[in-house]
């Protein structure tokens, strides 16, 4: 099964659960404040971030904004409440139209709780969330769509120092291999992206998997950030099997993970373990 793999070092550094719902009308910034107020000796970080725009994954795979209306109020959008946990790593976001929950690594030392663990935070702190609407009478959550998105960051190991962007892209991902011939004039490229699509089982929606290269600040070596995001919503559209679609979500994301990447790098690099 894919979710029984473990890793000793794994690259992951974030995970994020999220739904997205009808926007909640009374829902106002002093409501936000209030809620704070509930979790302030947990999470006594607060901040603010302009709000997610709401993009929906339809049946053909592509996706697009949600509700889209002319909107010619003056009034500025609510912002995206952050509330965070002391030590950083755990983080609850909240605006009119979305609820998300991650876990972030904030040092090297750090291990990730595995899913399980964060998937029952995320059921807690939603629950939190819909009582303190219904106690202030402020509406329900009626989901439009889910999301789970896992990312990781993939640094060349002592034996990989030496290569390239596009040579470490091959190594890890084998499907991204880089042709060096004498023939071609054209060099190795310095930045990339590459953007892949796959179905989720049962017609729940849709995962996509984006891999961009980057620069490590600290030492200025390479870094493959790869970013997987399933979205969707159990196909009948019944909110009540949510924990069914994440589960899915999730071993989907493994599965892809798995089968992109290096089979030695998986044993060798990050310490795979069944």
């Amino acid at each position: 099964m894919a979710n029984s793999v473990h890793f000793e070092r794994p690259p992951l550094v974030e995970v994020a659960f999220g739904i997205l719902f009808s926007p909640i009308a009374k829902l106002l910034p002093p409501h936000l404040g209030v809620l704070w107020g509930k979790w302030r000796s947990e999470f006594p970080q607060f901040g603010e971030a302009p709000p997610l725009p709401p993009v929906v994954e339809f049946e053909e795979g592509s996706a697009s904004p949600a509700n889209i209306s002319l909107n010619f109020s003056t009034t500025p959008p609510m912002a995206r409440i952050w509330y965070v946990s002391n030590d950083g790593q755990n983080v609850i976001q909240v605006q009119k139209d979305r609820f998300v929950y991650n876990w972030r690594k904030n040092q090297k030392e750090t291990a990730y709780p595995h899913y399980a663990t964060a998937w029952k935070e995320f059921q807690r702190r939603t629950e939190e969330f819909t009582t303190f609407l219904q106690e202030n009478s402020l509406g329900e959550i009626h989901p439009v769509q889910y999301e789970l998105t896992y990312v990781d960051h993939i640094a060349p190991s002592e034996r990989l120092r030496d290569l390239g962007l596009a040579m470490l892209l091959a190594r890890v991902f084998p499907d991204f291999s880089w042709r060096n011939a004498p023939h071609r004039s054209l060099p190795e490229p310095v930045g990339f992206e590459h953007h892949l699509v796959f179905p989720l089982p049962d017609a729940r929606g849709k995962l996509h998997v984006t891999i961009r290269s980057a620069v490590r600040a600290p030492d200025h070596q390479p870094l493959l950030i790869v970013e997987s995001l399933a979205r969707g919503i159990d196909s009948a559209g019944r909110p009540a099997i949510m924990n069914s679609w994440f589960d899915v979500a999730h071993n989907q994301i493994v599965a892809a993970f798995m089968n992109l990447t290096d089979e030695d790098i998986q044993r060798t690099d990050w310490g795979k373990k069944e």
